[in-house]
């Protein structure tokens, strides 16, 4: 993933584009974040929790070797052991309401389901994506 770091250098940065949002009163699009703004720098504390700035190529890189078990290019990134905890939902019953959406890194989607012969909602696996 030679495109993901916490910042863009200036060299790439004319491939970086800036972010818009709409105002809420016109629906008028305006710049929320210009592209040589936050991540045109580095920050002061590269916090492994958040803030990796990316391209859709090494995005799709890391969803692949998800995808793929850890493996990526014929090498192993992760062990299988960690991508089944990191896709696996690890909150109780009690930490979470049926149709909730968790931001954890990667997005867990809850769905409820009752079949014929269950006798008690369960709640399954059925989305795994990334928030970034």
């Amino acid at each position: 993933m030679t495109d993901t770091d916490f910042f863009v250098p200036a060299a790439k940065l004319d491939r970086f584009g800036a972010l818009f949002t709409a105002d809420s009163a016109t629906s008028e699009r305006t710049v929320y974040d210009p592209r040589d703004d936050q991540w045109s720098r580095k920050p002061a504390f590269l916090g492994g929790g958040a803030g990796l700035v990316s391209t859709v190529g090494d995005f799709h890189r890391f969803a692949d070797m998800l995808r793929s078990g850890g493996s990526s290019q014929g090498g192993r990134v992760l062990s299988e052991a960690s991508v089944r905890t990191m896709t696996t939902n690890q909150l109780t019953d009690v930490q979470q309401r049926p149709g909730t959406e968790l931001f954890i890194g990667i997005l867990l989607t809850n769905q409820t389901w009752t079949s014929r012969t269950a006798t008690r909602v369960r709640h399954v696996l059925v989305r795994v994506a990334w928030a970034g």
